[in-house]
């Protein structure tokens, strides 16, 4: 592997971090706005981050005026800001904590899910093969942004499918642009793979809480969600889509923010859980269908 290849990965990385950072930084802005009640902020922003920034494409594209530099620019503004915000406010994040309070199971169960999180950052690093993320998850979006409208696709009939994953996946296929300009001749997926990479931590943060709340609180309920994680993410299926780059992740991360902000409105009565539910929903509904039928 070259330098250059080596350097377009640590790119491609970060900017997948930025875009998650940007959708945490957009739902937090909506949330204090409203001055909604919310039992489980980061479901909630999350949610509503992602539902913003595909909205945001979509829109753009009803009017004809969508395009990577466009759509990169409306990931990179917040996603850049909230960086910046994590490193001058030094917010706590509770890592140092959880290492002084845990127990040797606690200890174990972290470093299986950082040895696990190498294992799918590696995998992700994998060039873009697979003929469902060439042909549909990833042409359809890059359709999208080299015609400048989301109207279906004469040469792609996968353009009726799946809408709501093509719009979320338009912010980190425009970020693709930055890392190598020939991402558009179907390359250059990086930053997809390491975005479901970023998903699957979110999904795995919305278990551990989910499970938390419905197991009787931390450090039980979490301990008993994370370690169900851990094994969870050693699968084989899972291992083999994080190396296909496909977006299934995020497919499972809008199922379990459903199910977290679903229980936190209920157990919290918080107005931003329920909000934060019915766009996980509707966003699952629109990317999946069948993945919304139990």
């Amino acid at each position: 592997m070259t330098s250059t290849r080596l350097l377009q990965l640590a790119v491609a990385a970060a900017l997948a971090v930025v875009f998650w950072v940007g959708v945490r930084t957009v739902g937090r802005i909506i949330l204090r706005l409203g001055g909604w009640r919310c039992g489980d902020p980061i479901s909630a922003e999350v949610a509503l981050g992602l539902a913003s920034f595909a909205m945001a494409g979509s829109a753009l594209g009803a009017v004809g005026w969508l395009s990577w530099p466009r759509m990169a620019a409306i990931v990179l503004l917040p996603g850049l800001a909230g960086c910046a915000h994590l490193v001058f406010t030094r917010r706590e994040l509770g890592v140092v904590r959880w290492v002084d309070d845990a127990s040797a199971v606690d200890v174990v169960i972290g470093f299986g899910l950082l040895l696990v999180t190498a294992v799918y950052v590696v995998l992700a690093s994998a060039p873009a093969v697979h003929y469902d993320l060439m042909v549909n998850y990833l042409a359809v979006p890059k359709g999208y942004l080299v015609s400048g409208s989301v109207a279906p696709l004469a040469e792609n009939v996968f353009s009726s499918l799946s809408f709501g994953l093509h719009a979320v996946l338009l912010g980190p296929l425009a970020l693709s642009e930055l890392v190598d300009p020939s991402v558009f001749l179907f390359g250059g997926a990086e930053v997809v793979g390491f975005a479901n990479v970023c998903a699957v931590a979110v999904a795995g943060g919305a278990a551990v809480r989910l499970g938390s709340r419905v197991c009787g609180g931390l450090p039980t309920g979490g301990r008993a969600a994370a370690a169900a994680l851990l094994l969870w993410a050693c699968m084989p299926q899972n291992l083999l889509v994080i190396a296909l780059e496909l977006p299934d992740p995020f497919v499972t991360c809008l199922t379990l923010l459903a199910a977290a902000s679903l229980v936190a409105a209920a157990t919290d009565g918080g107005a931003a859980d329920a909000l934060a539910c019915g766009v996980a929903c509707g966003l699952l509904v629109a990317a999946k269908p069948q993945a919304a039928v139990p």
